[in-house]
């Protein structure tokens, strides 16, 4: 049998370092480890196969989790000759009225003090209609009733950023869907459960799923940052990257 390997050893959560370990990798320490036998996680290449991951790597991830390994490998597969230009496109996500505005606005100020460009998701309507987070109470709360929020926003739109309409509620009715039922936390366009073992099912889009309900969202965010003042974005970007062709 042909030798294949595991690449980027280094950038595997440890999750997939157990796993590797259990398919008798030779040396963990390095970038590239010898296997005698593909691993669950990962990615795989030999000589005479092209480099393959083995999890869906944006299916959940944080800032060092196996997501990293698929953008290192992507020119290598769709343009292995092209030369290596490290960049990145920077978003902020997940803004909504709820925020700490101080924390956003100081990060405003120091990519603006560095000329760094960025992309930043606004979310124009919180919603908490269990109160998971207060007590059992529900919350809700626009754009325009969040001035300070509104102010920091104006602010990075002057300063290099670039405003994304990310959902209308990023998350669905009063359903937990499927953790919390709460802005930034759930799904909107597409119904998930979570398993007893934390795995996640998509089970499809939500019932209400039709251009009309999508399209009623979507103006209805866009009405909520005219009425605060903002300008609609001009990109939409569908929470969780889970929808169906109508959104």
């Amino acid at each position: 049998m042909s030798q294949i390997k595991i690449r980027y050893v280094r950038l595997l959560t440890a999750f997939a370092l157990g796993a590797i370990a259990g398919c008798g990798a030779d040396a963990l320490t390095e970038d590239e480890a010898p296997l005698r036998k593909p691993p669950d996680p990962g990615a795989i290449a030999g000589k005479d196969l092209a480099t393959a991951h083995t999890t869906i790597p944006f299916s959940y991830m944080t800032e060092s989790d196996r997501y990293l390994v698929f953008a290192d490998l992507l020119f290598d597969a769709l343009a292995p000759v092209t030369t290596e230009r490290h960049r990145l496109v920077l978003r902020l996500d997940d803004i909504n009225p709820s925020d700490d505005v101080s924390q956003i606005q100081a990060v405003a100020e120091y990519l603006s003090s560095q000329g760094i460009p960025f992309g930043f998701g606004v979310i124009p309507q919180y919603e908490d209609p269990l109160g998971f987070y207060n007590n059992g109470t529900p919350q809700q709360a626009r754009l325009d009733q969040a001035p300070a929020l509104v102010t920091t926003l104006n602010y990075m739109l002057g300063h290099g950023g670039v405003m994304v309409m990310h959902g209308y509620t990023h998350q669905w009715d009063a359903t937990i869907n499927p953790y919390t039922g709460v802005t930034a936390d759930d799904n909107e366009f597409y119904r998930v459960i979570e398993n007893p073992d934390l795995t996640l099912n998509f089970v499809g889009p939500v019932i209400e799923d039709s251009l009309a309900w999508a399209g009623g969202r979507m103006d209805t965010g866009r009405a909520d940052f005219t009425r605060a003042h903002l300008t609609a974005p001009s990109i939409f970007e569908v929470p969780h990257y889970a929808g169906s062709v109508n959104t």
